[in-house]
């Protein structure tokens, strides 16, 4: 592995959490090289860290941030309804409306309870609605699909060997 590669780390990570590959499960080793990773970037392991520590912790935060700063829908969400259960609504809808628009379904029923509630006009949520959708049409591709399927057949493969 290569000094600083956060996916190596990440993997390293995800390895020594479910013992795979004949490496020992070790959580303490596992949540160290997943706080390495996270330090040098990887956006999965920023939300893999925060799930780790709880969405909610103190610990949590800082990772959730940066997650996303470098783009993590997720994270963004998770922030927002951090802000939400903190009684922080204004500033738990921007993170919402900000995911909603990348095409982030809970955000945007996040946005559309808001909406109900009177806290979003008809034409502001119509509007991320067809942005929201927009977003999703845009990141959609056959080469994508196919990656996808690879991926989850990998995961699959792997969760198999932890049973």
């Amino acid at each position: 592995m290569e000094l600083n590669d956060a996916t190596g780390f990440y993997l390293f990570a995800k390895y020594h959490e479910s013992g795979h590959d004949g490496i020992p499960k070790d959580g303490k080793k596992a949540l160290e090289l997943y706080l390495r990773a996270a330090e040098l970037g990887s956006i999965s392991a920023c939300n893999k860290c925060a799930e780790i520590f709880g969405f909610d912790s103190p610990k949590a935060r800082p990772l959730l941030e940066k997650a996303a700063k470098l783009g993590s829908t997720g994270a963004r969400n998770n922030l927002g309804v951090s802000e939400g259960q903190a009684g922080n609504i204004e500033l738990a809808l921007r993170h919402w409306k900000i995911s909603a628009l990348m095409g982030q379904d809970e955000s945007l029923r996040s946005v559309l309870k808001c909406f109900k509630a009177g806290l979003v006009s008809k034409a502001e949520y119509e509007d991320i609605l067809q942005r929201s959708q927009q977003a999703k049409e845009e990141e959609w591709s056959e080469q994508r699909e196919f990656a996808r399927s690879i991926r989850m057949a990998k995961l699959a493969k792997l969760n198999q060997g932890n049973r």
